[in-house]
């Protein structure tokens, strides 16, 4: 998965909208940027936002809903997040927001409305729409990325005093998200294939070496007999 671009509004501390295009100058030129500021910043709120339009969900809010939301920046009626991400050369854009009713900042929370959109070329920014509601999008985000919302935040985001989680996981759990991460899991897949071949072949081999053992061999004097009546026939033939 590549983030291509955020857009997010009244998030915590950064109100108003705002928007970053990771596929533009000067991120695009450097294979490594960081994010600082001093403490207070927003600094997790941009992250917050990417999962947020992906899951619906922080590491550090697992629970967003019409009863609560502590990600709306106070004093504001609507939060958003939206994210156009890349997975094999097909760009998608993920989006989610929430709004105050009356469109007041002292009014009920509403249901929040989420999208996940399937673009159509490298600068479309509408496409079809493959889900919205908030199982189907999951769901979807899910099985076209190969990650859910924990092995997102163990791998492609590690949110503050979780570093260690990728390091913590299994052996078995750290190949599979390398192999999710980097596009490599073809070659599981070919090596699963090359060894179903090497048992269905041995398996194969060893049932006609058990067909070869119960062959009978003829001895020295039956062949020698067998020749014999042969030759006989062939002269009474004659």
């Amino acid at each position: 998965m590549k983030i291509l671009s955020l857009r997010f509004k009244n998030l915590n501390s950064l109100k108003g909208e705002w928007k970053i295009n990771f596929a533009a100058a000067p991120f695009v030129d450097s294979g490594l940027f960081a994010i600082t500021g001093p403490t207070g910043a927003g600094k997790t709120t941009i992250l917050d936002a990417i999962c947020l339009a992906l899951y619906h969900r922080t590491p550090r809010i697992d629970t967003i809903s019409k009863t609560s939301n502590q990600l709306m920046t106070r004093g504001t009626a609507e939060s958003l997040a939206e994210v156009v991400f890349e997975i094999k050369q097909q760009r998608y854009r993920a989006f989610w927001s929430q709004r105050r009713s009356r469109d007041r900042a002292d009014g009920n929370l509403q249901e929040a409305k989420v999208e996940l959109a399937k673009l159509a070329g490298e600068q479309a920014e509408e496409g079809e729409i493959l889900a919205s509601q908030v199982k189907r999008k999951n769901e979807l985000i899910e099985s076209i990325s190969g990650l859910d919302f924990a092995r997102f935040t163990k791998s492609m985001l590690l949110s503050q005093g979780q570093f260690a989680a990728f390091l913590n996981a299994s052996a078995n759990e750290r190949a599979e998200l390398l192999e999710e991460l980097t596009g490599t899991e073809i070659y599981s897949l070919i090596s699963e294939k090359v060894h179903q071949t090497h048992s269905e072949t041995k398996n194969q081999l060893a049932q006609l070496n058990a067909q070869l053992d119960a062959v009978e061999l003829l001895s020295a004097e039956q062949r020698t007999e067998l020749e014999a009546s042969l030759n006989a026939l062939h002269e009474r033939e004659k």
